[in-house]
């Protein structure tokens, strides 16, 4: 048996784990440093390794590098107390664990700009992965329409094309309009009306995502956000004259992920950014 120690929980993990965890879920997938299991009908959450990978749906552990050879997909996870078992052959220590659960750094408009531009020059086309693009641009334009003009019902438009658009785990559309969202939320109460209109579209879409997406996007509305995206915020809230290095783990998150998201945040500063030059005395 080995047994191995989590040292952080994010928020829905830790109310899932401290809360009243329903029967065992199985492992969903192996990959190199986590494991996803199904604790309930609706709630993924994700064993991992890596510091890096700390969000809502993560329980961070301490662990060698074999860690997961004595598990297999399919494998019942079982809350037990202090523990967390999975399968027959592995054990997690959950008495040392805390919480982690930092909000989304805000940004001044200064700082916003210097982001917007870094994640510019990042970028390979300044819109994400080509994969998707040319059949996300309609609804893109309809997102950008309905915020900019505070049309709920163009911006809504805008969502339902773009939610659940695309390849992965989390579809490329829900990674780009999570990361709108925390741009919008970023910049405070002068956009609050923006990310309020976001949240309501996209919590009238969850149902046509996948299970994992819909979970990132409601923890998304409640501005939690994963240690990839966080950590570029707070870079840009600490005007750092490097942003390379955080925007570069946001890049390397998932196959298309962290692409995706910085896409969004990029699209959700430069709207609100160009908004405020266009309002005269700002």
């Amino acid at each position: 048996m080995l047994t191995v120690a989590a040292k952080t929980a994010g928020a829905d993990a830790w109310g899932y784990l401290f809360g009243k965890p329903s029967g065992p879920g199985p492992v969903l997938a192996i990959y190199r440093r986590s494991l996803l299991w199904l604790a309930a009908p609706d709630r993924p959450l994700t064993l991992a390794a890596d510091s890096g990978v700390r969000g809502p749906l993560t329980v961070e552990v301490a662990a060698p590098a074999d860690w997961l050879h004595v598990v297999a997909p399919g494998m019942e996870v079982q809350a037990d107390g202090n523990s967390l078992r999975v399968g027959p052959s592995l054990t997690v220590d959950l008495s040392q664990m805390i919480l982690h659960d930092p909000p989304l750094a805000s940004l001044t408009f200064q700082q916003a700009t210097a982001l917007a531009h870094a994640l510019a020059g990042a970028l390979p086309t300044g819109e994400g992965l080509a994969g998707w693009a040319e059949a996300a641009l309609p609804h893109k334009v309809s997102l950008e329409t309905g915020l900019r003009q505070s049309l709920a019902d163009v911006a809504a438009a805008g969502v339902k094309g773009l939610v659940g658009l695309g390849p992965g785990l989390t579809p490329s559309g829900d990674d780009f309009l999570a990361g709108v969202l925390a741009a919008l939320q970023s910049l405070g109460p002068a956009c609050a009306a923006d990310a309020a209109l976001l949240s309501a579209s996209l919590a009238a879409e969850l149902g046509r995502t996948t299970l994992v997406a819909r979970r990132m996007l409601f923890w998304a509305m409640q501005g939690r956000y994963g240690e990839s995206v966080r950590s570029v915020f707070e870079a840009a809230s600490r005007s750092e004259s490097s942003l390379a290095a955080p925007i570069a783990g946001l890049l390397a998150t998932g196959a298309t992920s962290g692409a995706d998201t910085a896409a969004g945040i990029r699209f959700g500063l430069s709207l609100e950014l160009e908004r405020v030059l266009r309002v005269p005395g700002t």
